[in-house]
């Protein structure tokens, strides 16, 4: 069974459309980065791991976080509090890595 449209789409309804998928793609990729880089950051600080496996369980927990903002992106609640949510992980997650030290402007001095 295939649903038909009553007359044209709205261009309130494409850009909602594009928002979300902005927000699915370039959104969910930088959190998903900011957070793997954080997590092999501070994962080998805080555990004793090597920085290997720091970078690993890092790349592969930020995949995990990708998969489920993009899925988040496509929920029924308002593309405008999927922007908040993402802009607020994204600046969340970036003041924590500088606040450790995982800055590319100022990186920490060698010991």
């Amino acid at each position: 069974m295939t649903a038909k449209l009553k007359g044209p789409v709205s261009a309130r309804y494409r850009w909602t459309v594009v928002s979300r998928l902005l927000a699915a793609t370039v959104g969910s990729y930088v959190v998903a980065s900011l957070f793997g880089a954080l997590t092999a950051f501070v994962l080998p600080e805080l555990s004793g791991l090597t920085l290997a496996d720091g970078v690993v369980i890092g790349t592969m927990l930020g995949f995990v976080v990708h998969a489920g903002l993009f899925v988040f992106a496509f929920s029924p609640v308002r593309a405008g509090r999927v922007w908040g949510w993402l802009l607020g992980m994204a600046l969340l997650m970036g003041v924590m890595l500088w606040a450790a030290g995982g800055n590319a402007l100022f990186p920490p001095a060698p010991h």
